[in-house]
């Protein structure tokens, strides 16, 4: 790890000082100091204080205090950007590592010595801290209120002090020991600090009350908000600083937009992009078609064979008619291979909303009240709708896009099985999503808006789960067995247009209810009811008990579902190896064994999503002191 002597320290805070723009313009400090021993309270000597205060740093002021540590965390950065970019959660008591941070003794502690930790710190890309449009980006010390670091900084500090919250400072241990640093951002540096670049190696001061806990992240505002995942460094060719993504802040006479609607639920007004271009990373730059315009809350398709894409990551910038840049995305080669190596989405949407019509039909009134209750009671939403969420959201938020499945250890078809936690990253997985979104739908912090969102994860996890591909290790879930599919005549590389992955989330199902292109919205409702119909009618003397329906302790039951769908990679799905995939066909006869397995797994995945919200309504009833309370904070 790049940075040295790196570790968390539990503590109490007992006094700050800010070095502002006078004492200190060109590298000032907030020193935080703290004492960890819990049973007597250090003394404080506030006229040893007094009688340096105002004098410049390292000269007639000392910055240590005697019989405390000091935190030294930077207001300022040296470089050209001296600004930092800041993030406070004051709800990050939902966040796993909470839990493990309470169990630590007072004290330093170096992050590889830590068990529960695994060697790995804070992150602020990787890790689920906060929601990064949450941040500002704000100078040192300018006059006013509530527009500098050090306003933004002061009242989070004083309070921790105020009510003796105990801290947990994450950084690097002195030298000398008796203090820490390096309470900031530790990826993506600018190249003179790129030695210091890692993963899961990032400061912070998380703050621990007696009901909440709040966590304080800064970043320089000239690091890299997107770092590679093996040494945290900026990609070279891309760098995109906080600066560049977070908004401006508001001055006088100036307005900043945070985010938009573009026509909004209403008059179906149309927008015109005649004369709109699309630019990529090497300057190749496209017009839209004359004609081109967007319906409200539609999307459209457009060719650009005129700005072609790097394999290698690129960046898309939609300008408008006068030049002004409407939108832009950063493609980065995992994000490139995903998409080209996937024709459509995911179960297929036709897989997710037929489990979730068929679940409808098995649900108990205490369950349909339940999702009636939680889900939106919108004319043209169904719970089919709920079923996609999930999938609609990974782009918008990256760190859920793991929460879809597991990758086990498993080398089909010579060895299948799952082990949790072992295979199941800090980060998270399936499992451990499917465990805690079962838990915060009946959890009294949650507000109605967490509540809907867990049940919507569920609805659509349960899909994934049942997919055996979602739980394998192999080959990246088997996106990376390249195969085709009714390829006709021949099976070469010119008709692999699937991979093994795709080939059970869409090709199966689809070939299955006898679609021969990507639905639209009302079409694949349509499909997938008449699938959920079928399969109903089909099962109608299928017992409908189910073996395990046990929310109080979910793990139970999602690991005996997850080693039951990843057995299936070793019975059919990759039965007959690598090669033999590779080299068939497979809309032919693996697709007529197939089917039928698919089917099966589409009526379990319903069957059981349904007992499991049943079981869950059943419990919030039975709890005579639920109740709703608003909180704030995102999933």
């Amino acid at each position: 790890m790049p940075v040295k002597d790196y570790g968390i320290w539990k503590a109490f805070p007992a006094h700050y000082e800010f070095e502002d723009r006078f004492e200190d313009p060109k590298s000032p400090h907030l020193s935080l100091y703290y004492h960890d021993n819990n049973a007597k309270m250090p003394q404080f000597d506030r006229e040893y204080r007094h009688k340096h205060k105002g004098n410049p740093p390292n000269k007639l002021k000392p910055r240590e205090i005697p019989g405390l540590f000091r935190a030294a965390i930077n207001i300022k950065s040296t470089a050209k950007e001296s600004r930092l970019a800041y993030w406070v959660n004051h709800n990050i008591v939902e966040h796993p590592i909470a839990e493990k941070l309470s169990s630590l003794d007072f004290g330093f502690h170096p992050i590889d010595q830590i068990t529960d930790f695994d060697g790995k710190g804070l992150d602020y890309i990787r890790g689920n801290l906060f929601t990064t449009k949450s941040g500002r980006v704000l100078p040192h010390d300018i006059p006013g209120t509530n527009n500098d670091i050090i306003d933004v900084l002061e009242p989070e500090v004083k309070k921790a002090i105020h009510h003796k919250a105990t801290i947990y400072l994450f950084g690097s241990m002195f030298n000398t020991r008796n203090g820490i640093h390096n309470v900031h951002m530790n990826q993506g540096n600018i190249p003179h600090f790129v030695k210091d670049d890692g993963v899961f190696q990032d400061g912070g001061l998380l703050i621990e009350y007696d009901d909440h806990w709040t966590g304080v992240f800064l970043a320089f505002a000239s690091q890299a908000a997107h770092t590679d995942d093996h040494n945290g460094h900026a990609f070279a060719k891309h760098v995109v600083t906080w600066a560049d993504i977070l908004p401006q802040e508001i001055i006088e006479n100036s307005v900043t937009i945070k985010e938009a609607l573009v026509n909004p639920r209403g008059r179906d007004d149309r927008v015109a992009l005649s004369s709109w271009r699309v630019h990529n990373a090497a300057g190749q730059v496209q017009a839209l078609p004359q004609n081109a315009a967007l319906d409200s809350r539609a999307m459209k398709k457009f060719e650009m064979s005129n700005c072609p894409l790097s394999n290698n990551g690129d960046t898309i910038t939609l300008l408008n008619e006068e030049g002004l840049r409407v939108d832009g995305v950063i493609i980065f080669l995992f994000t490139f291979i995903a998409l080209a190596s996937q024709p459509v989405i995911a179960w297929g949407d036709v897989g997710h909303r037929a489990i979730a019509y068929l679940a409808e039909k098995y649900l108990t009134d205490a369950g349909s009240n339940l999702v009636n209750e939680l889900l939106a009671n919108d004319k043209n939403y169904d719970i089919s709708d709920a079923a996609t969420w999930a999938d609609t959201i990974k782009w918008k938020r990256p760190l859920t896009r793991p929460l879809h499945y597991i990758n086990p250890d498993d080398e089909p078809p010579k060895s299948c099985f799952v082990s949790y936690p072992h295979d199941c990253p800090p980060k998270g997985c399936i499992i451990s999503q499917m465990a805690n979104m079962t838990r915060q739908i009946n959890d009294r912090r949650a507000n109605m808006t967490q509540q809907k969102e867990a049940l919507m994860f569920l609805i659509h996890l349960f899909g994934d789960l049942h997919q055996p591909l979602h739980v394998t290790g192999v080959a990246r879930g088997g996106n990376d067995i390249h195969v085709c599919f009714d390829g006709k005549d021949h099976c070469n590389n010119d008709t692999k247009r699937w991979n093994l992955h795709s080939v059970w989330d869409t090709a199966i199902p689809h070939k299955i209810n006898g679609i021969k292109h990507s639905l639209k919205h009302n079409p694949e409702r349509l499909a997938s009811a008449k699938w959920a119909d079928r399969l109903h009618e089909e099962n109608k003397l299928r017992p409908a008990d189910i073996e395990c329906a046990n929310t109080q302790e979910p793990l139970e039951c999602i690991m005996q579902w997850a080693t039951e769908s990843n057995q299936l990679n070793c019975d059919f799905a990759m039965k007959k190896g690598l090669q033999w995939l590779e080299k068939t066909d497979l809309g032919g006869k693996y697709y007529e064994v197939a089917a039928p397995i698919v089917d099966d797994q589409i009526f379990k995945a319903a069957i059981r999503l349904a007992a499991w919200i049943n079981a869950l309504a059943k419990d919030r009833e039975n709890a005579d002191n639920f109740r709703g309370v608003h909180l704030q904070g995102d999933l």
